[in-house]
């Protein structure tokens, strides 16, 4: 993937996780971090962990923050 690419889904990552709040806001910063290193290498596992866990739905949210265990 270009550079371009990443600098690009990286923007798109952080515009989604921008209205997390707290301790989310710390894991969806490690799931960006994560992706730019190269360690999640599919923009779509980051964005579908994000969505969940920036998600108003209890159970949502918690299924998101089991992902987000298994990844970092």
């Amino acid at each position: 993937m270009s550079l371009k690419t990443r600098t690009k889904n990286i923007k798109y990552l952080t515009y989604l996780g921008s209205n997390a709040k707290g301790d989310i806001k710390d894991k969806v910063n490690n799931l960006i971090k994560l992706y730019s290193e190269g360690k999640i290498t599919q923009i779509q596992t980051a964005e579908n962990i994000i969505l969940k866990l920036t998600s108003t739905d209890a159970k949502i949210q918690k299924s998101g923050i089991k992902q987000y265990d298994k990844k970092s």
